[in-house]
C-alpha cells in the first residue's frame, strides 16, 4: 500500500489530468443534452488507453524501485547501476550523483592508499627497531660495551621519533607554527643530539652556521636537518661532515660514499633505497621522503649534489618571505 500511495503521490498530475478529462467529457455531453452513451463510450476509451499506460508506467516504476532497494545500504559505483534517467529533471539528479560516487570512489581510494602507506612503514619500522633492541639484549647478557649500548638505544629514541612524524605528517599544514627561528641554534641541536653516532663512528663535525633568524617552523625545521645529519652520519665512514649557511641556504655536506647519478633523481621517493639501500640493508627510504615532505610544506626546496666516492651534498632554500611559505 506504501508504495502504491508513494506511485499515486509520484504520478499525481497525471491521476488529475485523468479525472479532469473524465469530467470534462461526460460534463460537457451532460449539460450539452447529448447521447450518453457516446460520451460513456469515449470515457471508456480514453480509460482503456489509459490503464494501458498506466500498467506500463507502474511496471518501470516498481522495477526502478526494487532496483533502488537493491542498492540500499552500499554507495561504491552506484550511479553505474541506477535505472536511466527519462526526463531531464532525473537526468540532472542522476549526474549530481554520479558526481558525488565519482568523489566518493577517489576518497575511498585515497583512504585505502594512506592505511596501505601506513602499514607498510609501521611493518617496516617494527623491523627496523627489532635490530638495535636485539643487539641491547645481547650487549646486557655479556655485559657488553656501554658505548655500542648507546649507539643502540640512540637508534631507539631516533625510530620512536620517526614514527611519531610519521603520524603528523598527514596533517602537517594544521601542525604548523610559523615563528622567528634562529637557524645556528636549530642546526646545533640537532648536532648535539647525534653526537653518539659522530663519536661512536669517529666522524669530524664543523658548523657554520650564521644566528640570523628566519620565519619558520622550528620542529619541523629541526626534522628536516636530523634527517639530512643523520643520513650523512649513516654513509659516511671517514672524514666528517660540514654545516654552513645564512638566512638564505643551508647546506650539509658529507665525506661519504656518494650517490649513484642514477639515483639522484629518485632518492625523495618513499622506500627508494638506490644502490646504498643494497649495501645497507637496514635502510627504509622513508627519511629523506618524509624530510621532502616536510619541506614542502615549509616552502624550502631541496637541493642534492653528490660524486660517488667523494660525499654528497644537501642544500637547502629557504622561501623569501612568510608569503611563499603559505602560497
Amino acid at each position: 500500500m506504501a508504495k502504491a500511495r508513494g506511485y499515486i503521490r509520484h504520478r499525481a498530475p497525471f491521476v488529475a489530468m485523468y479525472a479532469i478529462s473524465m469530467l470534462c467529457v461526460i460534463g460537457i455531453a451532460f449539460f450539452a443534452g447529448e447521447d450518453m452513451s457516446v460520451a460513456l463510450y469515449t470515457a471508456l476509451i480514453i480509460s482503456f488507453f489509459f490503464a494501458c499506460i498506466a500498467v506500463v508506467d507502474i511496471d518501470r516504476y516498481a522495477k526502478k524501485l526494487k532496483t533502488l532497494d537493491e542498492l540500499c545500504g552500499t554507495i561504491t559505483h552506484l550511479s553505474r547501476a541506477l535505472p536511466r534517467g527519462e526526463g531531464g529533471l532525473e537526468k540532472a539528479y542522476a549526474h549530481v550523483l554520479e558526481e558525488l560516487c565519482n568523489e566518493y570512489d577517489a576518497l575511498s581510494a585515497s583512504e585505502t592508499a594512506r592505511k596501505q602507506e601506513s602499514l607498510d612503514y609501521y611493518t617496516l619500522w617494527i623491523h627496523q627497531i627489532k635490530t638495535p633492541i636485539a643487539a641491547m639484549r645481547l650487549l646486557l647478557e655479556q655485559d657488553g660495551d656501554r658505548a655500542v649500548m648507546r649507539q643502540e638505544l640512540f637508534k631507539i629514541e631516533q625510530y620512536a621519533m620517526m614514527a611519531l612524524r610519521f603520524i603528523k605528517l598527514e596533517s602537517i599544514s594544521s601542525d604548523i607554527v610559523l615563528a622567528p627561528c634562529r637557524l645556528d641554534s636549530a642546526v646545533k641541536e640537532q648536532v648535539r643530539s647525534h653526537s653518539i653516532p659522530f663519536v661512536y663512528k669517529g666522524l669530524s663535525v664543523s658548523v657554520n652556521v650564521s644566528g640570523q633568524s628566519i620565519m619558520t617552523d622550528k620542529k619541523w625545521l629541526g626534522f628536516i636537518i636530523e634527517q639530512l645529519i643523520s643520513n650523512a652520519v649513516k654513509y659516511t665512514n671517514k672524514g666528517g661532515v660540514t654545516i654552513c649557511g645564512d638566512a638564505k641556504t643551508l647546506s650539509i655536506e658529507d665525506t661519504g660514499i656518494g650517490i649513484m647519478p642514477e639515483d639522484l633523481p629518485r632518492i625523495f621517493e618513499k622506500g627508494y633505497t638506490g644502490y646504498n639501500g643494497r649495501i645497507d640493508d637496514r635502510s627504509s627510504g622513508i627519511g629523506l621522503y618524509m624530510a621532502k615532505r616536510a619541506a614542502d610544506a615549509l616552502s624550502i626546496r631541496i637541493g642534492v649534489e653528490s660524486r660517488l666516492g667523494r660525499g654528497t651534498r644537501f642544500t637547502l632554500y629557504f622561501p623569501d618571505c612568510e608569503r611563499e611559505i603559505y602560497k
